[in-house]
């Protein structure tokens, strides 16, 4: 039985470092706090705006709640 050693792969892609890694990490988190806030804030209002729409055509109101 024979090995076989397989060099390592070299990657030619750029990695970021230092203040560009963490100015992309920062916007990521930022960008979830944000949307899990809109989401609750949508969950929260959602009750009354369908109490006072009588509960009639809730088609438009959840197609705009997911397509945020």
């Amino acid at each position: 039985m024979q090995t076989v050693s397989i060099p390592p792969a070299t990657s030619s892609k750029a990695r970021l470092h230092g203040a560009a890694l963490a100015s992309v990490i920062i916007a990521l988190m930022l960008s979830l706090l944000l949307e899990a806030l809109d989401q609750t804030i949508v969950g929260t209002a959602m009750p009354r705006i369908i109490a006072q729409l009588q509960g009639l055509d809730l088609c438009w109101l959840l197609s705009t709640s997911v397509q945020k």
